[in-house]
């Protein structure tokens, strides 16, 4: 099975096992990338178990926001500021290869700042935890890394099956009730479980992956009335090129978390799994 290409120059994936910085904080992995398809729609053929690890993975010191600030505060944005926050990640030791990330990171996404905090790889695809130091609000994302293109946010909902949603009977009548009623990003918060405790399953096409995550629905804002939510596909083949994404449920209420467990052996399929069932 291909790899990801991640930075071919400068990042080796670690093969199997953790390395010394890519152990998540123990948590409780939030559901998002929990919820789980019928065998029936995980496609033909067992998915990659993953190999969780990356040299590039590197934890934010707790002053480095400050220390960043007060050396870049004066120099001029952009693209400069962000330059010289990276800079100050060098120097508080962060290894070359977490430069590297975060600067083709930065390219790669219009200019956001993102340091790599747990890398989980699939063979031609893979989920990253990266950390946004420079965010005024959600600090935390889930990148799906491909190579078509290369770096995917789960939460641009601009890539979300949305005209399935609107022509959803259950959401049609959860307007009734919300009439704003919307998907919004979901919780990424300390996202390095959610990354390390991700599954995957065969895609519709032969070779091919996919991922399922949960929305909240919304009442036209993050603080509004939340109706239900909404589990959507992220389809990719087996050259880790994303193909899209589809709808396959919403349901009333969040399905619980599994509890978190040690990773299967490599090339050992885990056990079947059980669907979100719509409210």
């Amino acid at each position: 099975m291909r790899r990801v290409s991640l930075f071919a120059s400068v990042i080796a994936l670690v093969a199997g096992g953790l390395s010394q910085n890519a152990a998540p904080t123990p948590q409780v992995a939030q559901p998002s990338s929990q919820a789980t398809p019928t065998s029936s729609q995980a496609g033909a053929g067992a998915p990659p178990t993953g190999t969780l690890g990356s040299p590039a993975i590197w934890r934010i010191t707790p002053d480095l926001v400050a220390v960043a600030n007060k050396a870049c505060d004066k120099a001029p944005q952009p693209p400069s500021y962000a330059d010289c926050f990276v800079t100050q990640m060098a120097k508080s030791d962060a290894p070359p290869e977490a430069v590297a990330f975060t600067r083709e990171f930065y390219n790669a996404s219009h200019g956001q700042v993102g340091i790599l905090g747990a890398y989980r790889d699939f063979g031609h695809v893979a989920l990253a935890w990266i950390q946004y130091p420079l965010r005024a609000n959600s600090n935390d994302g889930i990148e799906i890394i491909g190579t078509d293109p290369k770096f995917l946010d789960v939460d641009d909902l601009q890539k979300l099956d949305n005209s399935a949603l609107e022509q959803n009977a259950q959401f049609q009548e959860w307007k009734k009730t919300y009439p704003k009623l919307e998907v919004f990003p979901g919780d990424r918060t300390g996202a390095g479980p959610q990354v390390q405790y991700s599954k995957v399953y065969g895609g519709p096409n032969p070779g091919g992956v996919r991922f399922m995550f949960l929305y909240p629905l919304l009442d036209g804002c993050r603080a509004c009335a939340r109706a239900g939510w909404a589990a959507f596909w992220w389809d990719f083949d087996a050259d880790g090129k994303f193909l899209g994404t589809k709808l396959v449920s919403v349901m009333r209420v969040m399905p619980p978390a599994r509890p978190q467990k040690p990773m299967p052996p490599q090339g050992m399929p885990e056990a079947a799994p059980v669907p979100p069932k719509a409210q």
